[in-house]
């Protein structure tokens, strides 16, 4: 957890790598960094969270920090990449950590790469019941330009997908257009991503 002074002391024992991604993402979020430790409550599963704090826009992003330190497989074959997510939500938002970390689990359990484009279905009912927004579309993390696109450290390359949740109606657009096409709504629109509570951008 964040010690006094706004600096990072990460839970366990860190790697150099661990702790390489922790510092990369701060200096692209800036803000006030703070890491918790999470465990699955079924599993030995732990994921660390990083999140820092924009007081003037009311916002907290956040970054995934061991996701990348499991194996994970592409076309039935071990892949060399190690990715993490980031995410955004507003500073009010208390239950956003644990859809972050709760996406961070699934990803571990699954076993599977996933890449831009990919959704994890009806993950935030498990946190918010009556969610209009009930999944999670990862993209690259847009909100950042090209600052948190990758990262090469300890012989290995990382990648950050960004988790936007999204409605059974974005949810449907994606299956019938594409990712691309999502996307492109999403930027035209002007998608609030850091709003759990927003409205569906398909018009019926």
């Amino acid at each position: 957890e964040r010690t006094a002074g706004g600096e990072v002391a990460m839970s366990g024992k860190p790697s150099k790598k661990n702790i390489a991604i922790a510092k990369h993402a701060i200096s692209v979020f800036g803000g006030v960094p703070r890491i918790l430790a999470y465990s699955h409550d079924h599993s030995e599963l732990t994921v660390d969270l990083l999140s820092c704090t924009d007081e003037k826009a009311d916002t907290v992003s956040y970054s995934t920090v061991r996701l990348s330190d499991h194996t994970l497989r592409l076309n039935n074959k071990k892949s060399a990449l190690g990715v993490e997510l980031a995410a955004v939500s507003k500073h009010d938002d208390a239950v956003f950590p644990s859809i972050v970390v709760g996406c961070a689990f699934q990803i571990m359990k699954s076993g599977i790469l996933p890449t831009p484009g990919d959704c994890i279905e009806n993950i935030l009912l498990e946190f918010i019941p009556d969610a209009e927004l009930k999944h999670v579309y990862l993209t690259a993390p847009f909100p950042w330009d090209e600052e948190l696109n990758s990262l090469y450290v300890g012989g290995k390359s990382i990648a950050w997908l960004m988790l936007v949740p999204i409605t059974d109606g974005e949810l449907d657009y994606k299956k019938r257009n594409g990712s691309d096409a999502l996307d492109e709504l999403f930027e035209s629109r002007g998608v609030a991503y850091q709003d759990t509570a927003r409205s569906c951008l398909i018009r019926r």
